[in-house]
Order: C-alpha cells, then structure tokens, then sequence
C-alpha cells in the first residue's frame, strides 16, 4: 500500500520502491536504505529542473502544510479537552440535580414532622387534662413571681429601698416602668432574656466578650486578607510615655502593641527617667527585637506631658495613637484603625469604644460610645481611648502642654477639634482599647488624680473661650463636668404651656 504523498501541482508524481531498477518513491513498510536511495534520485531528478521562484514556492508550499498540520493537531487537542469538560459539567449538573431531588424530599418529610407536630400540641391543648391543670400552671406562675420579688426585696437593700424604686419607676415610666422593674434586678436593667433558645445574662459583660468581642482563626484570617488587598497602608505611631510601671503590665502593653495583625506601625516610647533600671532594660530588649521600636530615654524626669512629646518627637507616621504604659491594644485595634483612615480619607480624628481590665485580665466596665457629641465631650473626655490623631495636626498646634498633667490628652483633644471640621471626627464603634485598673490611675476613681480633674477644667474652660463660647465649666466629684451656659443680654421669652 502507497503511503500519503504531499501533493503539489505541477511538481508531485507517485512512485514505488523497486529494488531491482533505479526508479524509487516512498511506500510503506520500505527499507530506510532504499528510502535514502529513493530521496536521492528524487533530489537529482527535480533539483535541475526547478527554477529559483519554483524552488520557493515549493519550499513555502511545504511549510503552509506543516503549519496547517500542526494546527489541526492543536485544534484536535482543544476539542478534546473542550469534550471533556463539557462531560464534567453534565456530571456536575446531574449531582446537583440530584442534592435538590433530596433536598426537595427533606423539606417533604419536616413539613409533613411540623404539621404532625402541630396536630399534637393542638391535642394537648384541647385536652381535659389541660384544662384541668390550668389552674395549677396559674399558681406555680405566681409561685415563681413571688419568689423573685422576694429576690428583689433581698438583694435592693430591704422593703423600704424596693418601695422607693418601685415608686421612681412609677414616676419615670408609669406602670410599664414598674413591670420593667420587677423583671429586672432592681437596677432598671433586664437581667435574663431568652437567645437563639438560650437564657442570657443581659449584665454579663463577660458573656457579651465570648459572644461578640472574641477573634477566632477565621476572623484574623479574614483580616489578613483585608489587610492583603489595601490600596495604601498608612503608618500608625502609638505614643507612649513609660514611667516606672509594673514590669509585667509594661510587658503585657508593648507586646499587645508588636501582636496587631496590622503591621504598619511603630512604637514610640519616651522614658521618663523611670528609677527602676528593670524598666530600661525590659524597652531595650524589646526595641532590639523589633525594628519598628523606637525608644528614647529623657535624661530627667518631666512628667507625662513633656514624655509624651518626646515619643511624638520620634513619630515618622500619618496618624498617632495614645496608648498607656500598662493598658492593652486587642490584636485588631490597628487593623480597625487603618481601615477607617482609607473609608475616610480626610479624617483628622478616629476614637473607638473602650473597657476596663482588670489585674488578673478580666474585662469589665464597657463605655459604649455615641458618635461625635461636641456637648457630651465638654462633660468628658469622649475621644480618650483609644485616641487617634492626625500627626501633622498634633505637631502644628504644639503636641501636649505642661501644667495640664493628669488630663494632656483632654487638652490636646480640645485644642485640635478647633482645627478641624465635626464630619472629620470618625466613632468606630467596637471595644479596642483595655485601661487597666491600678491603685493610683483614674480608671479605679477619678479621685485617685485630684490634679487632673483641676487641669481638664481649665483646659475647657480656655477652649470655651477660645470658641467665644459664654459660660463656666464646673467640676463634678464622679470626674466629669457641668457646663453652664450663660444667658444673653437680653434673654428671649420662654412661655411654657401646661396641658392636663
């Protein structure tokens, strides 16, 4: 049998081997020497024959046809494969038809277990037994009522101090008041409410903690890949300003800050002269163990406010944040932070929701914060932690001024609001800031610092002056402030219309 010729006009012929004569072509089966034998008489026969432009044409027609070879082989491969998936997807198709077919019959079958259901308790209750009982049910209810209003009376000081609640209460909200009251504690707040089928301690911050305020592997997974995708990441500087803290809080505190699942920040740390040398070299160790530390030593001691601008002094980043030398960042505090910069990118002033730690680690004391509320802010300092600043704002209007020690940060949270507009003022509402409880810190009592309350009274009251806001600033014992606006020359009428 003759094998396939490419054949060219004008050029091809078909031959067969011979091995007795000197004529040759290609056949199959053909020995590779008679092959070579039949090339070669092929060659000298054409080659004088063929003219220059007839040599190229041949020569282009042979590799058109390779070419045209090779992408028919090419093709056969991607249709192939082409048949392949298309029988995949078939498969794919057929098993999902199948997993509705069941899902289908599932529903069957609990529609058909609710109706069964329903047709039981409606039994139940048109039942003479029930009926019977229903006295019986009434009483164990009030049963129940009674014991928890003996609860109340036991626990809210006695029958005189209830009474007094009870009447509040009447006062405050009428009778709705009065029923909101004995379902509670005494307190006004409602202790358990039934969950997703569970009893719930409304009062149990800790439970609050594990349920919404707890970061599992998914969760910091989710935020490296948030951090992954960022357009820009701007740099965060927390300041800190050390002086002579427990060691093992002073630890606790940087270690919070090196653990942020946001990497782009530094930590400034200004030494105030600490007289414990331990101190000294617990920074150096871990300034050493991580780059983006950066610690300086004040030759003397000059309190909080002048630290706390020797820490700005070392700051390169767009924003600072404050942070305590005992206090504690959650890992995603950064993350949250710089997340809100680039949702709002004219921010001057980012602040979250905070709690209070305890020295064991317990969370305790959650402040819940409203957003942005010039009015509230001149009770109290809404912004403090965690506090978060535009860092050329802060360096313009002169960082944080001595003889306001004890409320700097109040000071400085009320001069740079003046530079800035309310809408640049941005609430994260999620805990990311724990003050640590310790003898001596306002977060136990703010009579622990008398000085501090004086000095966030004279902060606001210059800031009211500086605003060319009329009124007095009045220091309240719980550690926050009264402002009394001052009438007008000629104060407006007030009519007040009473209805019964």
């Amino acid at each position: 049998m003759v094998t396939n010729f490419l054949f060219i006009n004008e050029y091809s012929a078909v031959y067969r081997i011979d091995a007795g004569i000197q004529k040759s072509g290609l056949a199959a089966g053909a020995n590779i020497v008679d092959v070579e034998k039949a090339s070669l008489i092929l060659f000298n026969k054409w080659l004088p024959r063929l003219q220059g432009n007839q040599l190229v044409k041949l020569m282009h027609t042979v590799q058109l046809k390779r070419e045209k070879d090779d992408r028919i082989a090419e093709l056969g491969v991607q249709i192939t494969a082409l048949f392949e998936a298309n029988a995949e997807r078939d498969q794919q198709i057929t098993d999902l038809n199948q997993a509705l077919e069941e899902r289908g019959t599932l529903v069957t079958s609990l529609n058909k277990a609710f109706a069964a259901s329903d047709m039981q308790i409606t039994a139940i209750y048109s039942s003479t037994s029930w009926k019977i009982t229903s006295p019986l049910r009434w009483l164990g209810h009030q049963i129940k009522r009674v014991r928890h209003l003996l609860h109340i009376v036991k626990h809210g000081c006695g029958v005189k101090s209830t009474l007094q609640q009870v009447v509040a209460a009447w006062r405050r909200e009428g009778l709705s008041g009065i029923l909101n009251h004995l379902r509670s504690n005494g307190t006004g707040s409602i202790v358990i409410q039934l969950e997703e089928g569970q009893l719930v301690n409304r009062n149990d911050y800790a439970e609050w903690v594990r349920r919404y305020d707890t970061l599992n592997d998914r969760a910091r997974e989710h935020i490296r890949a948030s951090i992954a995708v960022m357009q820009r990441r701007p740099k965060i500087s927390v300041i800190m300003p050390v002086y002579d803290p427990p060691l093992q809080f002073l630890d606790e505190a940087i270690w919070s800050v090196r653990k942020q699942l946001y990497s782009d920040w530094e930590l400034c740390i200004a030494d105030d002269a600490s007289k414990n040398a331990a101190v000294r070299d617990l920074l150096k160790r871990h300034a050493a163990g991580d780059n983006r530390i950066r610690v300086v030593f004040r030759a003397g001691n000059g309190h909080i406010s002048r630290a706390s601008n020797s820490a700005l002094d070392l700051a390169t980043g767009e924003y600072i944040a404050l942070f305590d030398h005992d206090d504690l960042l959650p890992e995603h505090a950064l993350y949250c932070v710089a997340e809100s910069i680039l949702a709002n990118p004219d921010v001057g002033i980012i602040y979250s929701d905070e709690d209070k730690i305890s020295q064991s680690g317990i969370r305790v004391d959650p402040y819940f914060k409203c957003d942005w509320n010039p009015e509230l802010f001149l009770g109290h300092n809404l912004l403090s932690h965690l506090g978060v600043y535009r860092s050329d704002i802060v360096k313009a209007i002169g960082g944080f001024r001595a003889g306001y020690e004890g409320s700097q940060g109040y000071d400085l949270a009320a001069r740079f609001i003046e530079q800035i507009k309310p809408e640049q003022i941005v609430h994260i509402p999620r805990v990311l800031y724990h003050w640590r409880i310790l003898p001596g810190s306002t977060s136990m009592s703010a009579g622990e610092k008398p000085y501090a309350l004086t000095a966030s009274e004279r902060a606001l009251d210059e800031h009211l002056l500086r605003q060319n806001i009329k009124g007095t600033v009045e220091a309240l014992p719980i550690g926050m402030h009264r402002l009394r606006f001052s009438l007008p020359d000629n104060p407006p009428l007030v009519s007040i219309i009473g209805v019964n």
